[in-house]
């Protein structure tokens, strides 16, 4: 449909339905007025009386068959937002828009209707100068459906004329309020289960998990309660061995209770809870009941690491593991003494140096005086330390990213500042980097063509003014760009967005201007 077409004047939302009637009544049908997308009141007149007023999901009145003039007003001020000719049939409506004003659109839609599955027809009306009008159907059900479990109102899904869609409401109503009475009403097993399912869950009442149905939904209830209360019981309800020793597992961990792991079913499951409860402990005699060597140097790494004590480190078997595991407890001994010194305790010059660097990288932190990172050797973790200290401050340090080696960081550190809080628009100009000058006036400085100038590349700057003049649809703004090319494509696209082919006039080609017109046309 031409975009002209769609365009229409005044800010409305109102929305149509047409309920049939059953065939005892022959001089009237039903016309519901929907309200659903908004907030605002509207008053429905019928042939000039007053018929109703809209609010939630819909208001119903009856219409004598033949043509009548609906108007829908403002409660309020009286405006009419709206003026319609219906033409009420046996089996169909015909709906008229009619819209006065200098830019409107009208067509003539018949809306044919199912008995069994009401449908509304629904018109929104929206702000002319950048939004359409637009013709559609849904079915009304769904309003008091969304309605009613939002504001928890019985009422409205009391009005819904399905009954499974109508239960469903109240259930929903049931499980945001934890009511399990409602799931005891439900007459739908599907319902039924997954109000007592969700309740269950919520409350972490297994009572309510028992009373499921469906043998899925209910060990599932069972499963999350268990892992949720610590309920290791529950666990032995579950008939799938995995899901089982899954929910052993987590409990394990949970409660810290070693013996719960030997109910795991797989060795290789078993083994891992072991692990996990021994590190949730931090006891690390329990990395010994591991049979995997690995497993048991992991564990004992764990738990020397997080308690930071080098001596715990000897339980570990493996000695390359051995080492990793005296080298971060002492880097972690001296970062949290803020002493660089301590790192002279390992043997291996790469691990002393890689110590020094990251206590003197959580020093320039702590101080925010970035320029200790200047004093660190490994270029990762100076890299690091000038993108965190930059990412903190102002505008002002954008240029702290410049010091950075390593490309995709030191972009990151850019886009962290240019899109943090406390960035500037002037701030673009100030970027070193070309690239990520550019970017940054091409995506954050769109109405600053002096941003652009600041730009060396002649590419990049004219295709930066390019975008801010089509962005702004201001042909003064091209008469910048210094490529003929790209001149005469921004006077191009601004003629087609302001469907105004006068513009072309602008391009001195006679063949581009003919082209101008076309593409406008």
């Amino acid at each position: 449909m031409d975009k002209k077409i769609l365009m229409v004047i005044g800010v409305v939302s109102a929305i149509f339905a047409v309920v049939l009637l059953s065939g005892c009544v022959e001089d009237k049908s039903e016309i519901t007025f929907d309200n659903a997308l908004n907030n605002e009141t509207y008053n429905i007149y019928i042939d000039g009386e007053k018929k109703g007023t809209v609010n939630y999901c819909s208001e119903t009145i009856e219409i004598n068959k033949g043509k009548h003039k609906i108007e829908i007003k403002a409660s309020g001020s009286g405006n009419v937002f709206e003026s319609l000719d219906v033409d009420v049939s046996e089996r169909t409506y015909i709906l008229k828009e009619i819209i006065s004003n200098k830019h409107f659109f009208s067509y003539d839609a018949e809306v044919k209707l199912d008995m069994e599955f009401p449908y509304e027809a629904m018109i929104f009306f929206k702000d002319t100068k950048t939004l359409t009008g637009i013709m559609r159907f849904r079915e009304y059900n769904t309003c008091f459906y969304n309605k009613g479990i939002e504001l928890s109102d019985k009422n409205l899904c009391e009005r819904i004329n399905d009954k499974y869609y109508k239960e469903s409401c109240l259930v929903e109503i049931g499980i945001k309020e934890n009511d399990s009475g409602i799931c005891e009403k439900a007459k739908y097993d599907d319902n039924k289960d997954i109000c007592f399912a969700s309740i269950g869950e919520q409350t972490n009442n297994a009572s309510l998990c028992e009373k499921v149905i469906d043998n899925y939904t209910r060990e599932y209830c069972f499963e999350i309660v268990a892992w949720n209360s610590g309920n290791a019981a529950l666990c032995e309800k579950l008939t799938d061995n995995y899901t089982a020793d899954y929910c052993f597992r987590y409990v394990a961990e949970f409660k810290k209770d070693i013996g719960l792991c030997g109910k795991i079913i797989d060795e290789e499951y078993r083994y891992s809870c072991y692990k996990d409860v021994a590190i949730a402990r931090g006891d690390i005699s329990l990395c010994k009941e591991l049979l995997k060597e690995e497993s048991m140097d992991y564990c004992a790494e764990i738990i020397a690491t997080a308690k930071n004590d080098t001596t715990l480190c000897n339980e570990v078997i493996n000695e390359e593991n051995k080492k990793r595991c005296i080298v971060v407890c002492v880097t972690n001994i001296a970062i949290q003494n803020g002493n660089f010194f301590l790192c002279d305790n390992l043997t291996d010059t790469d691990s002393k140096t890689k110590c020094r660097d990251f206590v003197i990288k959580n020093l320039a932190e702590e101080k925010e005086d970035y320029s200790l990172c200047n004093n660190i050797s490994s270029d990762g973790i100076r890299d690091d330390c000038y993108y965190k200290y930059a990412s903190v401050k102002d505008e002002d340090d954008i240029n702290l990213c410049e010091n950075i080696k390593d490309f995709d960081t030191k972009h990151g550190c850019f886009y962290s500042i240019i899109y943090g809080e406390n960035f500037s628009m002037n701030s673009c100009k100030n970027i070193g980097d070309k690239d990520i000058k550019y970017w940054c006036c091409e995506n954050v400085e769109k109405d600053d063509i002096s941003c652009c100038g600041e730009l060396t590349n002649e590419e990049q700057k004219d295709l930066c003014i390019q975008r801010i003049a089509i962005a702004k649809n201001d042909t003064s703004v091209c008469e910048n760009i210094i490529n003929d090319d790209e001149h005469k494509w921004c006077v191009k696209e601004i003629a087609y967005n302001l469907e105004d082919t006068t513009i072309c006039d602008k391009i001195s080609d006679a063949k581009f201007r003919k082209e101008c017109v076309l593409y406008v046309i």
